[in-house]
């Protein structure tokens, strides 16, 4: 019998997917939490974000810029020594600093932010969703592109901002599997396609959603309502 080796890719992010808490907090519960999120704790960051309260968006973008600027520091002098070995082509730092949100926290805040409303995190994540190419002009591989793909619509179905439908409804095609089987392997690899994570993401900002696991239905619902989100 061959064995099955199952990829769970569901994070935080995709089992955020209920409706914005937006209630005020009490203001001891207020400053906890302000400390938790300055303190770089991802699940504070989520319910910051879950608020509504805006008065979160200023620690929340400190954290990204201190971190971030620690990281990229970092990853320059690494770089500097790589060019000085002869070991890098110039290409690695940038594609470091494109993978930066990859630190749960990092993603965290902007999740959190875009969330609250900051346009420009939004659109960054919106940007790892539509990418093929590096800043650079470098082309993406399937593999990063699917990759950026899976994490950018996670991240979308914690936000439920509607102004993203029109970027997600183009995943529902996307329902290969990603990792077919391989003749002669014992093993395989089973991961959800692309299109689970589009449904799981517009799930969180429609109504009267057909049901979770039809492609097919969601296909149609699409072409029926594409020309409302234009």
């Amino acid at each position: 019998m061959k064995n099955i080796i199952v990829i769970s890719r569901f994070c935080v992010a995709a089992l955020c997917v209920s409706a914005s808490l937006t209630s005020a907090l009490a203001e001891p519960q207020k400053s906890e939490l302000l400390q938790r999120v300055q303190g770089g704790d991802r699940a504070a960051m989520l319910e910051a974000g879950n608020t509504g309260d805006a008065s979160f968006v200023p620690p929340l973008e400190t954290y990204i810029q201190t971190n971030m600027s620690a990281l990229s520091n970092d990853l320059a002098k690494i770089e500097e020594i790589d060019r000085q070995l002869g070991t890098t082509s110039g290409l690695s730092m940038e594609r470091e600093l494109a993978l930066r949100y990859r630190d749960g926290r990092l993603q965290g805040a902007q999740m959190a932010l875009a969330k609250l409303g900051v346009r420009k995190y939004l659109d960054e994540i919106v940007t790892e969703l539509t990418a093929t190419n590096t800043p650079s002009g470098r082309e993406l591989s399937r593999a990063e592109i699917r990759e950026a793909k899976l994490r950018a619509l996670e991240k979308l179905a914690y936000i439920a901002n509607p102004s993203t439908i029109k970027f997600i409804g183009p995943c529902l095609y996307d329902t290969a599997d990603p990792y077919p089987q391989i003749p002669g392997a014992r093993d395989k690899y089973v991961a959800s396609p692309l299109a689970s994570y589009a449904i799981a993401a517009l799930r969180s900002m429609i109504t009267n959603a057909p049901a979770a696991g039809d492609y097919t239905a969601w296909q149609q619902w699409w072409e029926q309502n594409k020309d409302k989100y234009p």
